[in-house]
């Protein structure tokens, strides 16, 4: 993950452009739906486990049980 972060962060730098002004340059639209509905779904992936291991992390802390946790409010 942080080598497409620094990846995208060189291609701004030197394009001027986000990852989807270049994708949108280069290819047809198809295709750059297709990147942005995967960029969007890994996202979406990413933020889910970012708060599962919060939530992990607040009850070492907190000493409370899992499913006192915000993330289980999440999946109901």
């Amino acid at each position: 993950m942080t080598i497409v972060q620094e990846m995208c962060g060189r291609i701004g730098l030197v394009t001027g452009k986000g990852l989807a002004g270049v994708v949108r340059k280069h290819y047809n639209r198809p295709v750059l739906s297709v990147a942005v509905l995967l960029l969007l779904i890994a996202n979406m992936i990413n933020i889910g486990a970012d708060l599962g291991a919060m939530a992990a992390s607040g009850q070492l802390v907190l000493h409370l049980p899992f499913s006192m946790s915000h993330v289980q409010y999440l999946t109901t």
